[in-house]
């Protein structure tokens, strides 16, 4: 703020908020999730108390939660629960790894792995199918929609599966069967040579799930790219609205520098990429034609609404064990699809919480493990989190602060995921 020209603070106008120069302008933000863009000179006259009633940027400070003992306790209780209703339900997402390497998932360890996901209080579960290549233990992907599609009948929950596929293996009687369910499909896409198996099934998926009825606003079938070098995203976005994906999930290979040799691709190149890629989704938009990256969707839902969206990415404290459960082939039970996948490529069990045959949903649930996640991924009590102006919109998952530094508190302002957190937030706030 000194760089604003603000050599004083009067607390009796100025209430907790945080800041953020982005320009030539500032951004502050506070802990309802409330913002405002004001000037250098803006952001002086109210740092140092120089605003008062009937003043207009007084109004608008005012209406936004920022000037002191004019917040109305019960708005304020509303608005703060509102920001973390995710936390009045159990786990919401649960992966089910069919396969690996190693093994299979039984068919009666799919059904136990649904089973305890029920138990959960959410009102809301999504099934996510992955492990490998999942279409490959096909007979277990028909068996965990029609076993969830049963279940439901008497939970009556908001239930859906998701597949996570490289579409590889893919029949026209198989893609069937997902529209006839309406099971969404991730399709998975690396380099360019992947594409053309995207083209082929993509479309096909489309029209499936048209002539099954199913409503046109619901997203089927969202194109995934992890990238593991210099790869042009603006064309990934360009692929999605050609095959008529309104959804495109845009990462960077994961960063699991303390267990592994090597790192993902150059953080600072794939947010340049990044951030050409969501202004070619922008002028699409613009164009007419829906489609959207899921981080961005996510984190602007975040900025601009009331109530958060039950996502298990960036929020605080983590989704692990609290919002997110992972099963894996052999019944073992783990925090997060993070933590599953590090028990399976690199024999660490740091984030299991139980086993299927022998603990029930509530042993997994009270787990000490997922106590100390909690702890671990709440952002006040972070350095550089927790007086960043981004604190209201994010967060990080312990599991990958262990993978890349050795900690489930890891240092975040450090943590790959938080840089990219910030710039992609960064990218919207300006926009």
């Amino acid at each position: 703020m000194l760089a604003a020209g603000v050599t004083d603070v009067d607390v009796n106008v100025a209430g907790p908020f945080r800041c953020r120069r982005l320009g030539d302008d500032y951004l502050i933000t506070n802990d309802f999730g409330d913002w405002m863009s004001l000037s250098s000179d803006e952001l002086k006259r109210f740092v140092q108390g120089e605003v008062s009633e009937g003043d207009p940027l007084y109004d608008r400070l005012n209406a936004k939660r920022f000037i002191h003992g004019t917040v109305g306790l019960g708005d304020a209780v509303e608005r703060y629960r509102a920001r973390r209703w995710f936390l009045d339900h159990g786990p919401r997402s649960h992966w089910l790894a069919l396969g690996a390497a190693d093994g299979t998932m039984s068919a009666e360890t799919v059904d136990r792995a649904i089973d305890c996901a029920f138990m959960s209080t959410s009102p809301e579960l999504v099934f996510e199918l992955t492990g490998g290549e999942p279409i490959d233990q096909w007979a277990s992907v028909e068996q965990a929609a029609l076993y969830v599609e049963s279940k439901n009948r008497l939970a009556r929950k908001r239930a859906s599966v998701a597949l996570h596929t490289g579409l590889t293996g893919l029949t026209d009687e198989r893609v069937a069967f997902l529209a006839e369910h309406g099971i969404r499909v991730h399709a998975r896409i690396t380099g360019a040579d992947t594409w053309a198996t995207a083209r082929t099934w993509v479309p096909k998926l489309h029209a499936a799930y048209a002539s099954a009825g199913h409503d046109a606003e619901v997203l089927h079938v969202v194109l995934e790219h992890t990238s593991t070098g210099d790869d042009d995203l603006s064309a990934v976005v360009d692929l999605a609205v050609e095959l008529g994906c309104q959804t495109v999930a845009l990462t960077p290979a994961p960063s699991w520098t303390f267990l592994e040799d090597g790192g993902g691709p150059d953080l600072d190149a794939w947010l340049a990429a990044y951030i050409v890629a969501l202004d070619r989704c922008i002028t699409h938009e613009t164009e007419g034609v829906p489609v959207a990256e899921a981080t961005a969707r996510v984190l602007t839902q975040r900025i601009l609404g009331d109530r958060a969206p039950n996502d298990a990415r960036y929020r605080s404290p983590a989704a692990d064990g609290i919002g997110e459960l992972a099963y894996h082939w052999d019944g073992r039970v783990f925090s997060s699809e993070t933590g599953r996948q590090l028990a399976e490529l690199h024999e660490d069990e740091m984030f299991k919480l139980g086993e299927l045959r022998v603990h029930g949903y509530h042993d997994m649930i009270t787990n000490p493990t997922v106590r100390a996640l909690i702890l671990a991924s709440l952002l006040e009590g972070q350095p550089g989190c927790s007086d960043s102006a981004y604190a209201a919109f994010g967060g990080l998952s312990p599991a990958e602060c262990y993978a890349e530094q050795g900690s489930i508190h890891g240092r975040p302002a450090e943590h790959s995921g938080w840089r990219r957190l910030v710039g992609t937030l960064d990218a919207l706030f300006v926009r």
